[in-house]
C-alpha cells in the first residue's frame, strides 16, 4: 500500500510518502508520520500479545528515534525511513534505517545524569533513554544508509 498523505486543515499542511511492504513501514522522515510510525510498531506488538509495559518501553523508543531522525538526518531537506518491527525468540526488534547525515548515536559519550547539568544539558538523553530500556543496542552504516537496532526481551 503505497499512499501520500494530505494533513489538511491546519496552516503547516503536510504531504508525505507512507508505504508498508515486506515487514517494513517507509514514510517520509516528518514528524507528522510519527502516529503511522508507532500504529504500525504497536499493532505487531498487540497481535503478540506483548505486556503494555513492553509496549510503553517500545513506544518511547520509536518516538525518540524517528523524531530525531526528522530533526537531524535531512535537515534541511526530507527523506525517508524505514521501520520494521518483528517478535523472534521472545523478543522484541526494531530496526530504523535512513540514508541521511551518518551518525552513530552509540559514539557518543556517556550521559551524566546527576546534579544541574543533568537538568540544562541539551542532547544525548534520548539514546540515554534507549540504551536503558532496550536490552540490545547497535548501529552500522552500510550501503550509504544509518541501522539502528534494538532488542527488547519479552517479559511476561
Amino acid at each position: 500500500m503505497e499512499e501520500i498523505f494530505h494533513l489538511g486543515g491546519r496552516p503547516d499542511t503536510v504531504n508525505y510518502f507512507h508505504k508498508e511492504e515486506d515487514g517494513a513501514i517507509i514514510v517520509d522522515a516528518v514528524k507528522d508520520a510519527l502516529d503511522d510510525v508507532t500504529d504500525y510498531v504497536i499493532k505487531i506488538l498487540r497481535a503478540s500479545h506483548c505486556t503494555m509495559k513492553i509496549m510503553n518501553d517500545v513506544r518511547l523508543v520509536v518516538e525518540e528515534i524517528f523524531i530525531n531522525i526528522c530533526s537531524y538526518a535531512y535537515t534541511p531537506n526530507i527523506g525517508r525511513a524505514e521501520i520494521r518491527c518483528w517478535i523472534e525468540q521472545g523478543s522484541v526488534f526494531l530496526q530504523f534505517t535512513d540514508s541521511g547525515v551518518p551518525f552513530d548515536p552509540l559514539a557518543r559519550p556517556e550521559v551524566d545524569t546527576s546534579g544541574k547539568m543533568f537538568l540544562e544539558k541539551v542532547g544525548g538523553f534520548g539514546i540515554h533513554l534507549v540504551k536503558k530500556v532496550m536490552d540490545e543496542v547497535s548501529y552500522k552504516y552500510q550501503n550509504g544508509q544509518n541501522v539502528l537496532c534494538m532488542r527488547e526481551g519479552i517479559r511476561k
